[in-house]
């Protein structure tokens, strides 16, 4: 017979029973916490507990926080709010419907910590699967254990509101990213605690029903029943605790029989150290637009003046970084009494103007923005910004060997919030149905068109021709040999850059119909500053930075920067890192010869997920709720990608970049719809 834990002395521990009998609307409480699962399974008024609870109604989670909430406080003796301010918004309002429960904390009299989340009946009524969380922690990623010794990173997106909350798109059941046929799945964090949690009040009426549903929820997806390894935290269960739960599992499947679950397809994720499971919400649809203007960054009158009154202060340049070389910049040190100097970035480029005009109007639409002072001397001035940028993270990631958690989870937030940012941006501007387009040499336009108009951008970099395998190699005789790629047969580069040239085309069809956003356009980790501290909601300080091309233009071309610097990263900086892969190359029967093994490291898989599930395929919904198609401009994007692999960097020096960098742009270039696009990618060794 398994130990029941000791149900009395954790009710007394965890909430005030008097406190209770003034909230009639609570039906059920259910708690967790990793106190709960050690050998003693019993109450510590020290230790920190993670419960939920259960009312009748949405509307009672209103009352309960708007109305009752000291009564609420009590419950949980909670003497110490996490945020006080929080308050839910009523039916009225537009957020109303977007949320399904509500996430408040504390500290007690002891300093041990409170959570809880407050759900409805009416939620699992509904049969939903999506789980829609309003909280003032942002907390998208978290990790669980597996029973097959893998890591799983469950990541769920989160929609920032006006008010400063947000809301955390959870799922009851995760399942496995990958797109083949699988049955790996995982709870989501609220449900893992309700199923494998002690229902302290309400269980047979309430909790028992709640536990079955999301119970028969796993098991249709999983196409398994739940055991004791399925939960997230089963490797700290006691031997008492997992004998309890196994116990409450059966008797659970017992009362409510399912149909026998049929043999599941292996995961091919399964034999890997990380499985991701990623939410199926992008984010909330309908918050209203706003400008950002406000929130926008710039550098203190004060300081202006102080500048104005004196000659630049002193500055040291920056060394130049593999990720953005196309300015100069420098720290400036402005003097300040009382008190110590105050610290600016500065920047010296050609494009200065283009850079203001870029930061002002990309402070409408994005959030996280930097606005410069133009100098005197034609330099530009930015408040100083303490931290490093994401591929400078995504580096000492890999060069530390991969298996650094907290710098792949800050690497994963980052691309959801940069997911997050554009998405919004993007649907904003789809509502205003923009037509306004760059010029063909501003904006993104001249990173593309410019580059590729007469091979301008090749011959700068390759005018000299190639060594290859001791054979010399003029450039012109490299660009007109055919590729074999891995066996297939693809055009010469030559004819690519023609082709590319035509759909670039600022005149062309798909440059004329694709529909237009304002886009930062050069968003990839190397223009994304992350801060080292953790703010108190748990996110991060994340600025934009480089705005010299940000502007109206087609959303591909705006995607594709990004697209390629961020996925193809160990690709596109492979002259930098630790070799992962043999790349054989060869001029053989008058053709160009790559053969390489498919493969794609567990942070690029990820990421690549993270901006298809999140970006590409809502944007691609909103275009349709619009009467378009982003399917008819698929080679406008594959297009830049080609661009983005072949003239992004000069490899003269590093053959094997070289090759592997043009092998993959010529792959992706021959994508003409989305799933010609999914299947390039899986060519290129990604669970697309």
């Amino acid at each position: 017979m398994s130990p029941r834990p000791d149900i009395l002395s954790i009710e007394t521990a965890f909430f005030n029973q008097e406190a209770l009998s003034r909230l009639p609307s609570i039906l059920a409480i259910f708690l967790g916490g990793s106190h709960l699962y050690s050998q003693k399974m019993s109450a510590d008024s020290h230790a920190d507990w993670d419960g939920i609870v259960i009312v009748r109604y949405k509307v009672d989670i209103l009352s309960l926080l708007n109305k009752h909430r000291r009564d609420l406080l009590a419950l949980l003796r909670i003497v110490n709010e996490e945020a006080p301010d929080f308050s839910v918004p009523d039916a009225s309002s537009p957020t109303w419907s977007h949320f399904d429960a509500v996430r408040i904390s504390g500290l007690t009299e002891t300093h041990s910590k409170r959570s809880i989340k407050i759900l409805n009946l009416e939620y699992f009524l509904a049969s939903k699967s999506s789980l829609n969380i309003l909280s003032y922690k942002d907390k998208r990623i978290y990790w669980t254990d597996s029973p097959a010794k893998a890591r799983v990173c469950c990541i769920r997106q989160a929609t920032r509101l006006p008010s400063g909350l947000l809301i955390l798109h959870d799922q009851l059941v995760y399942t496995c990213s990958s797109r083949h046929e699988c049955t790996s799945a995982s709870f989501g964090m609220t449900s893992d605690l309700i199923v494998s949690g002690i229902c302290l009040y309400g269980d047979i009426p309430y909790g028992q029903q709640i536990k079955r549903q999301i119970l028969s929820c796993y098991s249709a997806v999983a196409q398994k029943y739940a055991t004791t390894q399925s939960f997230a935290r089963h490797a700290r269960f006691s031997p008492g605790f997992n004998d309890w739960l196994s116990n409450e599992l059966s008797c659970l499947y017992r009362l409510h029989p399912l149909i026998t679950p049929r043999p599941g397809v292996c995961c091919p994720n399964i034999s890997r150290r990380t499985i991701f499971f990623c939410g199926k919400t992008s984010t909330t649809r309908k918050v209203a637009s706003r400008d950002f203007s406000e929130q926008a960054k710039r550098i203190p009158s004060n300081i202006l003046l102080s500048l104005a009154q004196r000659v630049l202060p002193q500055t040291q340049q920056r060394p130049n970084s593999i990720f953005s070389s196309n300015s100069i910049t420098y720290d400036v040190l402005v003097p300040r009494f009382p008190g110590n100097g105050v610290r600016l970035f500065g920047k010296r480029t050609e494009h200065c103007a283009r850079e203001l005009w870029g930061a002002m109007n990309a402070a409408i639409y994005y959030p996280r923005i930097l606005i410069p002072h133009l100098t005197s001397s034609g330099g530009l001035l930015y408040p100083f910004i303490d931290g490093m940028t994401e591929s400078e993270l995504r580096m000492s990631f890999i060069h530390n060997g991969r298996s650094h958690w907290p710098s792949l989870e800050q690497l994963l937030y980052t691309e959801m919030v940069k997911a997050e940012d554009t998405l919004r941006a993007y649907r904003t501007c789809l509502r205003r149905i923009h037509r306004q387009t760059d010029p063909p040499g501003e904006g993104i336009q001249r990173f593309f068109w410019s580059w590729v108009v007469d091979n301008k951008r090749f011959t700068e970099f390759y005018g000299d021709g190639f060594q290859i395998s001791g054979r010399s190699v003029s450039m012109e005789r490299f660009l007109g040999l055919p590729w074999t790629i891995n066996g297939v047969v693809y055009p010469s580069l030559s004819a690519q850059f023609r082709k590319a040239a035509e759909v670039l085309d600022p005149r062309s069809a798909q440059m004329q119909m694709c529909p237009v956003s304002f886009g930062l356009g050069d968003a990839h980790g190397g223009n994304v500053i992350i801060s080292p501290i953790t703010l108190p909601d748990n996110s991060r300080e994340i600025i934009y930075v480089d705005y010299e091309v940000a502007g109206f233009h087609p959303i591909m071309l705006d995607l594709a920067k990004p697209f390629y610097n961020d996925v193809f990263f160990e690709t596109l900086y492979a002259y930098t890192l630790p070799s992962t892969r043999d790349v054989m190359y060869g001029i053989e029967n008058e053709s160009i010869c790559v053969r390489f093994t498919p493969q794609a490291d567990e942070a690029s898989r990820v990421i690549q997920e993270i901006k298809t599930r999140f970006l590409i395929w809502p944007v691609c919904e909103a275009v349709l709720e619009m009467g378009g198609n982003l399917e008819n401009h698929v080679a406008l994007l594959s297009s830049a990608l080609l661009l983005c692999a072949t003239l992004t960097r000069n490899y003269r020096g590093s053959d094997s970049a070289l090759f592997m960098n043009m092998a993959t742009g010529i792959i992706l270039s021959t994508a003409n719809d989305w799933d010609g696009f999914y299947s390039c990618l899986r060519r290129l060794g990604f669970d697309a």
